[in-house]
């Protein structure tokens, strides 16, 4: 195997703390961006099928002419693949993967709550079953045995989109037979306009998983897809896949036979007055925490509404609580708010809450305290050893985060017989 990549990674290692020269104690954030970006690299360089997808054309807006989807006549429906090009240079892989790793690294702390929430709201039976018969078509929603609906397990979402976006199937009879209900949840602050391709992707994901199961000679069930969009500003992208793929006018009719379509139900919280949103209460406070345009917004009496969260069971109530917190509200702000509530049982629980997030962010800083305070024990029983120790090595043991194995590499650092023994340790 060539020895290009591995270069190409150590070069990368010691460079990334000159890329973001930040120390332990304010880098977890650091860290994690460090050690995504390793990781990518290696499944790169190291993987014989590694390769880079190819970039869609540019949404409407950008300097680009908008471009659709050329047509294609189709042989067969399960040749569906997306064309790919090898990227075999390290540089070429680290060039495509550091944007994406970094703005999933530092995004991370904004979208996983959404995530949080929405899959935990929304793996509520009940919850889910009032909002989807608010937002789903009314043509079909009498047609659907709601006694049935079942929530599914996994994700259908590509990787480097899991930050952005989030989903849920669901299975219900439909007019008596089985149906599929996939709910995608953008909290993306752009619309996406080819949401419809990922749709349709995600869909045969589904078919096929399906068909893999199902007896032979069966047919698929029915996927009714429903996004919901967390955008601050309506979107202009058509519902239908069809107004994706460009086809000679003249043979529009002709070309419509071999071209997949279908159309999703679009929900659009910016759409939705705060007092228009239904469903359970728990429901009903997530969807308005979500369409909080601003941060600040979380504590106004639309999203902070005590006789909605009267009425959730404990652990919801702390959930939502959660959800606000890790949002990155102000902290005063948010205490001043505990303050304000009324209700005796949500005061104690409010209460309850506040003290675990005092603990809890007394451990990580503790944490993060003994790791960085390790580093450093571990470099200076080096360098009292050895003299100079050499700055790769150094950085190294910085992206470490592993309590218990910086505690064994300092017995080593202090053991070992010379830098380069040491070195074998990491």
């Amino acid at each position: 195997m060539s020895t290009a990549p591995l270069r190409d990674l150590r070069a990368l290692t010691r460079s990334l703390p000159l890329i973001l020269p930040c120390r332990a104690p304010c880098g977890s954030l650091i860290r994690r961006f460090q050690l995504l970006t390793l990781a990518g690299l290696l499944m790169q360089s190291f993987s014989a099928t590694a390769s880079i997808p190819e970039r869609l054309p540019k949404p409407p807006g950008s300097r680009e002419p908008r471009r659709f989807l050329p047509s294609v006549i189709s042989v067969s429906p399960w040749l569906i693949n997306s064309p790919r090009r090898r990227a075999p240079e390290a540089f070429q892989t680290l060039h495509f993967l550091l944007p994406s790793v970094f703005m999933v690294a530092c995004m991370s702390g904004l979208h996983q709550p959404h995530d949080k929430i929405v899959k935990a709201t929304f793996s509520d039976i009940p919850t889910a079953r009032a909002f989807l018969q608010a937002e789903l078509p009314a043509s079909l929603v009498p047609h659907i045995d709601w006694s049935t609906l079942r929530l599914e397990s996994g994700s259908h979402i590509d990787a480097e989109l899991s930050a952005s976006s989030s989903d849920l199937l669901y299975t219900a009879r439909l007019g008596g037979d089985p149906a599929y209900i996939y709910i995608l949840f953008e909290h993306q602050s752009t619309e996406d306009p080819w949401i419809a391709l990922r749709l349709l992707s995600y869909m045969v994901g589904i078919w096929r998983d399906h068909a893999r199961k199902a007896p032979a000679g069966t047919r698929l069930p029915p996927i009714l897809p429903l996004v919901l969009a967390q955008d601050n500003k309506p979107w202009k992208t058509s519902t239908r896949f069809a107004d994706l793929v460009q086809a000679p006018q003249a043979l529009a009719e002709a070309i419509q036979k071999h071209t997949p379509d279908f159309e999703f139900q679009l929900v659009e919280l910016f759409r939705m007055p705060f007092e228009k949103i239904l469903g359970t209460p728990m429901g009903i406070l997530t969807l308005r925490a979500l369409k909080a345009e601003k941060i600040s917004a979380l504590l106004d009496d639309a999203v902070w509404d005590e006789m909605l969260m009267v009425q959730l069971q404990p652990e919801e109530f702390e959930r939502f609580l959660r959800y606000i917190f890790d949002r990155g509200i102000d902290k005063p702000d948010f205490r001043r708010k505990l303050k304000t509530i009324t209700d005796p049982k949500l005061i104690e629980n409010a209460m309850s809450l506040a003290e675990q997030l005092r603990q809890e962010g007394r451990q990580e800083g503790r944490q993060e305290g003994l790791i960085a305070s390790k580093q450093q024990d571990i470099v200076e029983a080096l360098e009292i050893r050895f003299g100079t120790v050499p700055e790769g090595l150094r950085e190294e043991i910085v992206l470490i985060g592993d309590l218990s194995k910086l505690t064994s590499l300092h017995r080593a650092a202090i053991l070992c017989a010379d830098i380069e023994s040491f070195a074998r340790e990491l």
